[in-house]
């Protein structure tokens, strides 16, 4: 519904006389977000970040599958078979709480770097939109139809990198 009213808007918008020499466009925020040169970068910071952490949730789910193993065998006697049930149930509450944890925090990490890069990718489109004139810029996931000439995602991609390149020197 919101795509709707905002193409309806944006269409009285267009035929409107007042607004005959608005120039527009339109990005594809997800196409930035997954190509923005840091993407990478933060990707590999995450997995060393959290490698340890992720190394000790395999070496519990290692010693579960063990205790499975030992309890599903028929091995053990009835006393025996309680005590490693019991370890086996809190091995498994101990990895389910590591593991929503663990999660935790990698969601909250990658939301802080998530909000980085869209925080640079607005200023990109800010400062390109200015310098070429445009009045009014959409992302690709709120238009109904436009033209592909107005697509300037490639355009601020190419401005993100040369930021991203210059930074680094």
């Amino acid at each position: 519904m919101k795509k709707l009213l905002l193409a309806l808007f944006t269409a009285s918008v267009m035929t409107t006389s007042a607004y005959a020499d608005l120039k527009v466009g339109y990005i594809n925020t997800s196409y930035l977000f997954q190509n923005h040169p840091q993407n990478e970068v933060l990707k590999e910071q995450f997995k060393k970040k959290f490698k340890k952490e992720q190394d000790v949730l395999f070496t519990k789910e290692d010693a579960i599958n063990a205790l499975k193993k030992e309890v599903d065998s028929g091995n053990l006697k009835p006393a025996a078979l309680q005590e490693k049930a019991q370890q086996l149930a809190t091995a498994k509450e101990e990895y389910a709480t590591m593991l929503s944890e663990l999660r935790k925090k990698v969601d909250d990490e990658q939301k802080k770097a998530s909000e980085v890069l869209l925080k640079e990718i607005q200023r990109t489109v800010e400062i390109y939109s200015q310098v070429n004139g445009f009045n009014l810029v959409y992302d690709s996931g709120f238009v109904v139809y436009a033209d592909k000439d107005l697509d300037i995602t490639e355009e601020i991609l190419k401005k993100i990198r040369l930021n991203n390149s210059t930074a680094k020197k």
